[in-house]
């Protein structure tokens, strides 16, 4: 069994990681780069996550450190739910699925997301949804920023490109919705 290196994060003292400036010289720990002899960046992930969180919103190192542990903490517990085959809903109290905010953890009930925690969006489909028609309604009640003119266009060529690209499968859906 190969024993796994550590890497000192550059941050060094001031590392935030939980762990300390040293630690597993893993794509856990540190983003994979292919200008570096390692193939890792420097500095670990959580200073870098601190880096960004403190450049946008001016927080301290006790705060990023606080809501950190919070995320950690809720991290677990969605850990937790998934080994259940649970998911909960991201709005919570104002999940729009009539099941409530905690439904099974498949993509019935979740959009999927490869980024994402488990592979699957943190909210329902049916919560989705309710955004989308939000934003939509937004943007149609703005005709003067040209936003909504300028999504439909896009849309409309997507669809039209699609449609090009995949006779048979329009074929098939007309079929369908013939029937």
């Amino acid at each position: 069994m190969t024993e796994i290196p550590l890497k000192r994060c550059s941050k060094g003292d001031e590392c935030v990681h939980p762990m300390g400036c040293f630690q597993p010289a893993t794509a856990e720990h540190f983003r994979k780069v292919t200008d570096m002899i390692d193939g890792f960046r420097s500095a670990c992930k959580e200073c870098e996550f601190f880096r960004n969180d403190s450049r946008r919103s001016g927080i301290t190192r006790e705060q990023f450190m606080q809501r950190r542990s919070f995320n950690l903490a809720a991290r677990l517990e969605a850990d937790n739910l998934f080994s259940q085959g649970l998911k909960l809903c991201s709005h919570q109290s104002g999940c729009a699925h009539p099941l409530g905010p905690l439904l099974p953890a498949s993509s019935d009930y979740f959009r999927p997301q490869k980024d994402a925690l488990h592979g699957l969006k943190s909210n329902c489909r049916k919560c989705d949804t309710v955004l989308a028609r939000l934003r939509r309604s937004r943007l149609r009640s703005n005709p003067v920023s040209g936003e909504y003119q300028h999504l439909l266009k896009v849309q409309r060529e997507n669809t039209s490109r699609y449609n090009e690209r995949h006779p048979e499968k329009v074929r098939e859906r007309s079929r369908m919705s013939a029937v």
